[in-house]
């Protein structure tokens, strides 16, 4: 599993280094990358992914290093500085003879790639990656029995998904499975077709994850008596066609079943936007739903998932699951794109504001609302803070704390009561927005900043 990347002059994001180690041996097997639009959030996928699908770096390569997990357990490094010594110019010839005589064709890049496998078999280069590009909506288009469908990889990514492929393909799925248990079974024939299943079977993956998605549906399958080959769910007591989904179902069904299908024990899961074309309750259960899809019966996760979105319901899942799950904040500061890890919640319960506020800096006003009320309300359970129902007696609280800075901080409010503290102030200015009161943005990142460092101090007190 990768656990770490550094990519240097990167046309679109510039130099930035992404860390997905938990600790010195041990890799989250799950990454969300959290970004507005415009962030470079789709440009890391595509170098991620160009960088495993590809041979030994080049010296115009913008991957400069990558550090990995393989299947033991042991750290790796590639620098980029090292392999680019391998197309270095020697010395009595031009760049341009350099060039004609070095140039790359298809058949070289197998030749470096088997080159690569034999020299170094653990290289991450050498695991699969599957890259499910952000899409939504479908072709409705049904055929009958007699349609031919040959199953390619990334068939859905180069030209779209359509009716009659995914039935085709959650088919194939099903096929791929019967086929690969016959030629375990010559090696293995003391192994039974229902031992053989529980472990391997892609689709009993997929029906778990569906179903955990789709409580109301079960997954059926094909029906060889009808005339038509279609895939059948129930629902309640009603059976009903796969062509009868909603748009948001048919694509989690072929974005689901497209990736297992392709997937290997190992393999490096990208997947860019899941939650297009997803109502807001099915966007809280994506993330479970591609993580199931690659964890065994014994509860390992198989594959390493890396997520891009800009869904503050996936985020909010993600960080409730902090041992297992990194969410990384993407933001664009000038031509650059800048990773930081998104503080923990303090409040407790995940709310949509924090949340939204954590990853996507929106929300301001309604979070400052949240952390001032809970921390007023914890106080006031703390008899020893003297901090009551009245304003007067947090303002109080805030202005002689330790964090306090009356250069940041101070903002005194005399249009009622006398009040000294910048969180006081915007809150009243919030609760009464026609009083006058004016604070800035950045105002608002400064009280809450302080309202989240008070909060934690004093929900570790306790």
């Amino acid at each position: 599993m990768i656990g770490y990347i550094k990519f240097e002059n990167e046309i679109k994001i510039g130099d930035i280094e992404l860390d997905f180690f938990k600790n010195e041996n041990e890799v989250y097997n799950t990454i969300v990358l959290a970004g507005e639009n415009g962030c470079g959030k789709t440009t890391i996928l595509n170098a991620i992914a160009a960088f495993q699908r590809g041979s030994y770096l080049q010296e115009s390569s913008s991957v400069q290093k990558v550090m990995y997990l393989d299947e033991n357990g042991k750290v790796h490094e590639i620098l980029r500085e090292k392999e680019s010594l391998r197309y270095s110019k020697p010395g009595g010839i031009t760049q341009e003879e350099w060039e004609d005589a070095n140039e790359f064709t298809e058949q070289d890049f197998y030749a470096e790639k088997m080159k690569l496998s034999n020299e170094n078999p653990y290289d991450i280069r050498n695991r699969k990656v599957i890259f499910s590009e952000a899409r939504s909506g479908f072709e409705v288009k049904l055929e009958g029995n007699n349609s031919n469908y040959d199953y390619e990889e990334d068939k859905y990514e180069k030209k779209g998904a359509n009716y009659s492929g995914i039935v085709q393909l959650l088919i194939d799925l099903e096929e791929k499975d019967n086929y690969e248990f016959i030629k375990y079974a010559k090696l293995n024939p003391t192994c039974t077709y229902e031992e053989y299943m529980k472990k391997n079977s892609r689709i009993l993956r997929f029906k778990k994850a569906y179903e955990s998605m789709f409580e109301e549906l079960v997954y059926v399958g094909e029906k060889p008596e009808i005339d038509y080959r279609t895939i059948w769910f129930l629902k309640g007591e009603q059976l009903i066609d796969i062509n009868e989904l909603s748009t948001g179902e048919q694509q989690i069904v072929f974005r689901g079943a497209d990736l297992l299908y392709q997937a290997t024990n190992g393999a490096t899961i990208i997947i860019d936007e899941p939650e297009l074309s997803l109502h807001p309750k099915w966007q809280k259960k994506i993330l479970k739903f591609y993580r199931n899809l690659f964890t065994n019966e014994y509860g390992k996760q198989i594959a390493q998932l890396i997520i891009a979105t800009h869904s503050q319901y996936i985020v909010q899942e993600a960080m409730k699951d902090s041992d297992n799950v990194k969410v990384i904040l993407l933001k664009k500061e000038g031509i650059e794109t800048k990773a930081n890890v998104i503080d923990k919640a303090v409040l407790g319960m995940y709310s949509s504001a924090e949340i939204n506020y954590l990853a996507f800096g929106v929300e301001k006003k309604d979070y400052h609302i949240q952390l001032f009320s809970a921390l007023h309300n914890k106080l006031q359970n703390i008899p020893e803070n003297e901090v009551n129902a009245h304003i007067a007696s947090i303002d109080c609280y805030i202005k002689n704390h330790r964090l306090y800075d009356t250069v940041r901080h101070e903002k005194e409010d005399t249009s009622h009561n006398h009040y000294y503290t910048l969180p006081v102030f915007i809150r009243n200015a919030i609760d009464h927005p026609d009083s006058g009161r004016r604070f800035s943005d950045n105002d608002l990142d400064v009280s809450i900043a302080l309202l989240r460092d008070i909060y934690k101090e004093v929900a570790e007190r306790r």
